[in-house]
């Protein structure tokens, strides 16, 4: 990569380390007064080039934040209409190294990927996806990763500007509760109706967190998840707009040049690393480690397999070893088929992931809440639904208006419900109540594969048995 910058202003800033005088102390004649805090906008021009070899890596671009700047803001320039693609972020002077759960070294403050071409951030407010915040003296990074990369290289360009204003007002959080109501549930565990991945303007959506909360109160859901793209951003302002009757779930789409997963469960200030290619260290496994143990949430495997012209989107990591798997996608079709062969195959293997559907919505005609997934848990809270999922107390149905129940009955003991234990002996029986399913037909995909007793759903509701001999 080569890289040249240039500045309207140049200064040189010392640092100077003081403590503070009594008031009767008197500096001598000849001490020198400190040196004033720059206020005037440095404009700062870096260009440069990526070669076909840096592809899929993260480069960090350092430019220097002299004391007193408040505001930043960055305009990158490429040669996209000949077809490159080329993500942009930003990291503070805490780090830009790999984040491993143990150093607490990496400065995130926000990724666009290809979304975006600008961004501003400043002590008061930020572009979506970016985090505001004190602006730290320091080196800085706006982070480039090389997405698409022509023979002839990427010729980039970075305008980025440095503010001095006056600041009179700082940002404040505002995440959304972890808890409707009751915990537990006063009568009970309760099937609770969600979204599990759902994107905004926060990243490369094309609605505002405002739009996402009345789409799902439309669609009827108890519950969401928050999923940008490699930003925990939208965790710390769904409390602005979170009605008192819709469990908003912190979550982010970890979106890796291998595949997607999600971290499900976080807290609002949690951010997890996406920099890795298999076999890295620190690499995938810690990353999930961290959102597992220390943040105690969930970790899911996206959209295995896709097709909608994103082939870093499908899953090329060779680990399956996941709490959950996506199954279903937006509008059903054969890559969900695929991922239910995928979800049987490692079944068969001993590895017993939970299925999971999400609407990945980010425009139309994709809906929120369709597919809708409902989860069986103890309260409406973020910890009881993650528990839920962990449970496997999981149903995807395709959406409002469609219902499903489901238990398996051994012998004459009690039908038990997804996710709980079958105690007895003797033939299984199966069964299934549904709504709004007329005409479909029902299959079971189970360890020995997909069981040839099928029956159609002939009414709404309906309620019917199959009966199988083993599992």
């Amino acid at each position: 990569m080569l890289v040249e910058m240039k500045s309207s202003l140049l200064a040189t800033f010392a640092l100077i380390a003081f403590h503070a005088l009594p008031a009767s102390a008197q500096l001598p004649a000849s001490a020198p007064s400190p040196a004033p805090l720059n206020t005037t906008t440095i404009h700062l021009n870096i260009t440069g080039i990526y070669e076909p070899d840096t592809l899929f890596t993260f480069q960090c671009v350092p430019f220097d934040v002299p004391p007193g700047c408040t505001s930043i803001t960055v305009v990158q320039i490429y040669d996209k209409p000949l077809g490159n693609s080329l993500d942009i972020g930003l990291w503070d002077p805490r780090g830009f190294e790999l984040y491993d759960g143990r150093n607490l070294s990496a400065g995130f403050r926000g990724w666009s990927g290809g979304a975006k071409s600008n961004f501003t951030l400043s002590a008061a407010n930020a572009s979506t996806g970016y985090i505001p915040g004190s602006i730290e003296p320091g080196i800085w990074c706006v982070a480039q990763g090389p997405y698409v990369v022509i023979p002839e290289g990427i010729h980039w360009t970075l305008l980025i500007t440095l503010g001095f204003d006056p600041v009179d007002t700082y940002y404040q959080p505002f995440p959304s509760d972890a808890r409707i109501g009751s915990d537990p549930n006063p009568d009970g565990p309760k099937w609770l109706r969600g979204d599990m991945h759902i994107h905004t303007d926060y990243s490369d959506g094309g609605f505002t967190p405002a739009d996402i909360v009345q789409f799902a109160q439309e669609a009827g859901l108890e519950f969401m998840v928050s999923s940008e793209h490699n930003t925990n951003a939208a965790l710390l302002y769904y409390g602005v707009v979170a009605p008192e009757d819709l469990l908003i779930m912190k979550g982010i789409e970890v979106t890796t040049r291998n595949g997607h997963w999600q971290a499900v469960g976080i807290g609002e200030n949690d951010w997890v690393e996406f920099r890795y290619h298999p076999g890295d260290t620190p690499g995938l496994e810690d990353a999930k480690r961290e959102v597992q143990k220390r943040q105690g949430g969930y970790v899911s495997i996206n959209h295995p397999y896709i097709h909608v012209n994103c082939d870093r989107c499908n899953w090329t990591f060779p680990d399956w070893d996941f709490d959950a798997i996506e199954l279903w996608n937006g509008y059903w079709d054969e890559t969900d088929q695929m991922a239910v062969d995928k979800w049987q195959e490692l079944m068969v293997e001993g590895k017993m992931l939970c299925g999971l559907g999400g609407s990945d919505f980010h425009n139309p005609p994709v809906k929120v809440g369709t597919p809708t997934t409902i989860v069986k848990a103890d309260a409406q809270t973020e910890n009881a639904v993650v528990d839920g999922v962990k449970r496997h107390r999981v149903i995807i149905v395709y959406g409002p208006g469609y219902d499903l129940t489901m238990c398996v009955r051994a012998g004459n003991n009690p039908c038990v419900e997804v996710g709980d234990q079958v105690v007895g002996e003797g033939k299984l029986q199966l069964e299934l109540g549904t709504t709004g399913m007329n005409g479909t037909t029902a299959s079971l995909t189970y360890r020995k594969g997909t069981s040839g007793c099928e029956r159609r759903c002939a009414m709404q509701p309906t309620w019917w048995v199959l009966r199988m001999l083993s599992f």
